[in-house]
């Protein structure tokens, strides 16, 4: 068997290289290389109708890098496209940016990225021999006076779901639906926002006798319920310092509230100008506030109701850069009561490119939990622990992750061969 796979595998492998010899990969002469830091744009049309560079699949390889990000607006977002030369183009470097509705389709914001990928890549084409083979034109324009546009809406957006799903089968099914309404205000000087939703999931379990008929009395429901609401405002002080309301209604049947209600005050820094946060950022913030808990069932502290006061330390570096991407984050909470009853959270992210051709990965989340005031004080059942229809008591909650990739051969990916993407496979067995 094991021969027989190795002969098909090595006549495959021979049959692909006779077959491959006269595919040669194009290349244009005299082209900038060119690598892609996007994981939102569509690079088979890229590669279409941008067909004048080298397409390179490393960093170390690249002429140009483009870095492309996006930002949340009031009304959509802001695409922010970083070109940043190397080898020749060492000291040419630049900034596009472009903003996008919610109402536009995912095609229209394809249009206006490659649209600005083209522009922002003229200033390099100009400094290459195939400047030779450059066309263009301008269009006529009419000078016009400026006119001020009177938005009737006022900068707010709003937005409404709603959402329901079902599958099963004959021994198990699970329904669920959720509504949502939200709408929010954001200019350079202030930020409003507010949020409502309502969720219910049900799952049933169905048991058979030897027979095959059902036995009702068998029967295991688990079902969750849960309605959240919130309301924020955050004031821009400067380009560095920031100041916020919080406030928050909460019913839910799995963390074992019938309401809770919470108002929180903040102020956050960020040691890097907000123009650049797409980017880096290094934030500290820091929030005190007050809630109000109505439990379902008595909590491990024999309480029904109660009024606490709490405090929330973070702190949060984000880099994006040609090299990679790094994410660190650390919080701290507690009840000012009893700083015995606090939580304390890391979470971190990394992708670095260290070398051509390897890349290293690592991300994680680690929390130490001592603050589940919320905790029933009566204990889950096993069939309740299993199907996980309540907060269960811990001490911790832990995740994580660790990779390496090294990549080699050719350093072009001009090609497009959309063919069979997302297909199926055939899978062949040897005995």
């Amino acid at each position: 068997m094991i021969k027989n796979y190795l002969f098909i595998c090595m006549l495959f492998i021979f049959s692909s290289s006779v077959f491959s010899q006269n595919d040669t990969p194009t290349v244009i002469k005299d082209a900038p290389n060119v690598y892609f830091k996007c994981w939102q744009c569509d690079m088979t049309r890229m590669k279409r109708e941008i067909d004048y560079v080298n397409y390179v699949n490393q960093r170390q390889d690249a002429d140009i890098v483009v870095i492309v990000t996006t930002q949340s607006t009031g009304a959509g977002r802001k695409i922010s496209v970083y070109f940043e030369g190397q080898n020749q183009f060492e000291t040419l470097d630049d900034t596009l940016q472009i903003a996008i509705s919610d109402i536009e389709t995912e095609s229209v914001v394809d249009d206006k990225l490659i649209a600005t990928i083209k522009k922002g890549l003229l200033q390099y084409i100009v400094k290459t021999p195939i400047l030779d083979k450059l066309s263009y034109q301008i269009e006529e324009t009419n000078v016009k006076k400026v006119e001020r546009i009177v938005d009737p809406w006022n900068s707010w957006v709003f937005s409404a779901g709603i959402r329901g799903s079902f599958n099963g089968e004959s021994r198990y099914n699970r329904k669920s639906f959720n509504a949502n309404l939200s709408s929010r205000r954001v200019t350079k000087e202030d930020k409003w926002s507010f949020y409502l939703s309502s969720n219910l999931s049900e799952r049933n379990y169905y048991f058979y006798d030897s027979n095959d008929v059902k036995i009702d009395s068998l029967t295991i429901t688990s079902s969750r319920k849960s309605s959240y609401a919130s309301g924020s405002y955050v004031r821009s002080i400067n380009d560095h310092l920031s100041m916020g309301l919080f406030t928050n209604a909460v019913s839910n049947t799995y963390s074992n509230y019938d309401l809770n209600l919470s108002a929180n005050i903040g102020v956050e820094y960020n040691f890097f100008n907000y123009e650049v946060s797409d980017r880096k950022s290094l934030v500290l913030s820091y929030k005190l506030g007050t809630s109000y808990n109505d439990y379902v069932d008595t909590t491990i502290y024999n309480k029904l109701k109660e009024t606490l006061f709490d405090q929330n330390i973070s702190m949060n570096i984000y880099l994006k850069q040609k090299w990679g991407n790094i994410d660190f984050g650390a919080n701290f909470f507690n009840y000012l009561h009893d700083v015995r009853i606090n939580s304390l959270s890391f979470n971190t992210s990394v992708s670095w490119n260290v070398f051509k051709g390897f890349t290293f990965s690592l991300g994680g989340y680690l929390s130490f939990v001592n603050d589940q005031i919320n905790l029933s004080k009566q204990e889950a059942g096993v069939i309740g622990t299993v199907l996980g229809d309540r907060l269960l008591a811990t001490n911790y909650n832990a995740y994580t992750y660790m990779g390496i990739r090294y990549t080699f051969g050719s350093k072009y990916a001009n090609a497009v061969n959309p063919r069979f993407n997302g297909g199926g496979s055939t899978t062949y067995y040897f005995f």
